[in-house]
């Protein structure tokens, strides 16, 4: 059918589409159809998507009622769709709904969209609603919602929950955004939370926080800290902070933490921090090994830092690694990377070589090079220059490989 229709031969693509009809397959007219509309033969089209109709294809009649919607025949367009939902096609259901939500005949569009719910889409009142909600009517707003809400829609749910909260009923609204959360979707919680933290009601936002939280989703937790800690309530902001922790979310830890490093309250900063890592945060390891190397603490900086590496998280190391080289503890620096190195991180001894070379150590920089590729690093574009192929165990560089010539 496809290869008649592309050699123009549009009567014998039809004669197969026809076939192909009365074998059961409805969607041969309609593909053709469209194929004819693209290459802008619509007459041609009309008459396919009419076949198909007639063949009793729901979706051709919505497309063809669209077309003669598009070609100004109103009546022409809702007489096919309504054959079409007749059928109980849901879309034909939602662009009736629509027609008559445009003709500003509301219960008529009810009607149609509640139809399209009892067979399980609930889109069309969804539309409606947000439509009746932008109009300022919210009755028949929260009439729709309801409708949906009824039929399983969540989002629904959601909607409705912030409408009652918009009217001042504060209890409907959340036990309407507690029915969404139980469905899985947080949102509403999330927005009743920031509405009763703007309105200065904190324990009911926490709340409400607290609830999205046990429901998975700790966004609204880790905001009320941001606006906690913005008006100056840190010791609340930490305890929220430490709520979304505890409920698996320790960005709000580590921000408060780099806050207070920042400020020089490092005491606080220190205790977030380990909060942060005792909740499996690798990076709160990392500054805490660096704070411990500007105290002075060397040996607890290192063991932070191997901690955090084994976490995953190399850059304590590296960093560690450097100071040590800047302060003139080369032998300090060159055991971290070696650390790293053994963990597969061979940027830091790569550096380090870059450092002693800067400084004319070509003998020290070639060593770290040297330890560097032994421990798996090729890639670089240095290294590789230098030894294409590796080194021997002697150090030796690899000699060009060659493949073996086997005698017979």
């Amino acid at each position: 059918m496809q290869i008649r229709e592309v050699a123009g031969d549009y009567e014998g693509a039809e004669a197969y589409a026809q076939r192909a009809v009365d074998a059961g397959d409805n969607s041969a007219f309609f593909d053709l159809a469209l194929w004819r509309e693209e290459a802008e033969d619509y007459d041609r089209a009309a008459r396919l998507f009419r076949r198909g109709a007639d063949a009793g294809d729901a979706g051709v009649l919505v497309v063809l009622a669209r077309l003669r919607e598009e070609a100004g025949a109103h009546d022409d367009a809702e007489a096919l769709a309504g054959q079409a939902a007749d059928t109980g096609d849901t879309s034909a259901l939602f662009y009736l709904a629509l027609r008559r939500e445009d003709a500003r005949d509301y219960d008529g569009a009810m009607a149609f969209a509640q139809r399209a719910a009892e067979v399980g889409d609930t889109q069309a009142l969804l539309s409606l609603a947000r439509a009746r909600g932008h109009s300022g009517d919210r009755d028949r707003a929260e009439a729709l919602y309801k409708r949906a809400a009824e039929a399983g829609s969540v989002a629904a749910l959601t909607a409705l929950a912030r409408l009652r909260e918009a009217a001042g009923a504060h209890v409907e609204a959340e036990s309407l955004a507690q029915q969404a959360a139980d469905a899985d979707d947080t949102s509403a919680l999330f927005d009743l939370a920031l509405r009763r933290e703007e309105t200065g009601e904190h324990l009911q936002a926490e709340t409400l926080a607290r609830q999205a939280a046990d429901a998975g989703d700790t966004s609204a937790l880790v905001d009320l800290v941001r606006l906690r800690e913005a008006a100056g309530e840190h010791e609340r902001a930490e305890s929220l902070a430490q709520q979304a922790a505890d409920a698996g979310d320790t960005s709000a830890v580590f921000d408060l933490a780099l806050r207070r490093e920042e400020s020089g309250e490092h005491d606080r900063a220190d205790a977030l921090y380990k909060c942060a890592a005792k909740a499996g945060l690798a990076a709160a390891l990392t500054h805490l090994a660096g704070m411990r190397e500007e105290a002075g603490a060397h040996a607890e900086a290192e063991a932070l830092a191997q901690q955090a590496a084994d976490a995953g998280d190399t850059n304590a190391l590296f960093d560690l690694a450097l100071r040590r080289e800047e302060t003139g503890d080369r032998e300090g620096a060159e055991v971290l990377a070696q650390q790293a190195g053994a963990g597969g991180d061979t940027s830091i001894l790569i550096a380090l070589a870059q450092l002693r070379r800067a400084q004319g150590d070509q003998v020290g920089a070639d060593a770290l090079d040297r330890q560097a590729v032994n421990s798996g690093e090729l890639n670089h574009t240095g290294l590789k220059d230098r030894w294409p192929y590796g080194l021997d165990a002697d150090g030796e560089p690899s000699p060009p490989w060659t493949a073996a010539i086997a005698c017979s």
